[in-house]
């Protein structure tokens, strides 16, 4: 068994220069990236506030992994500083994602980091 990637923690310092955001952070991308459907988390310019997004594996609709993620959001909701670091659930999958960029990059402008990605697995032809 592999071992399951950790979150870049140079991304995340650089992000959440504030310990105790970055670790609550960390901590979200930890519980997260536990779900078989997440692909990615990245996190994006927000009208000059940082916002993580998840991106889960599909085309169509995110709705398998929706309350899993609320239910990790939930944990966490009644941090201090949990407005501000993690917000709303922002659940999309990959072809909603790409469409976004592509259709409407106003909304996720600037700089896009990924603070998490789940390895490829090559699949023997």
């Amino acid at each position: 068994m592999t071992e399951r990637p950790r979150a870049d923690q140079v991304a995340l310092e650089r992000l959440f220069p504030d310990a105790e955001k970055r670790q609550l952070a960390g901590d979200f991308i930890e519980e997260a990236s536990r779900l078989a459907g997440i692909s990615r988390i990245i996190t994006y310019d927000l009208s000059g506030q940082q916002r993580i997004m998840v991106i889960a594996y599909g085309d169509t609709s995110p709705d398998d992994i929706n309350d899993p993620i609320r239910d990790i959001y939930g944990k966490f909701s009644n941090h201090r500083d949990f407005n501000e670091v993690l917000g709303f659930p922002n659940i999309v999958t990959e072809l909603q994602y790409n469409d976004l960029v592509l259709c409407d990059p106003e909304t996720i402008k600037g700089e896009i980091t990924v603070l998490w990605e789940r390895p490829k697995v090559q699949v023997p032809a």
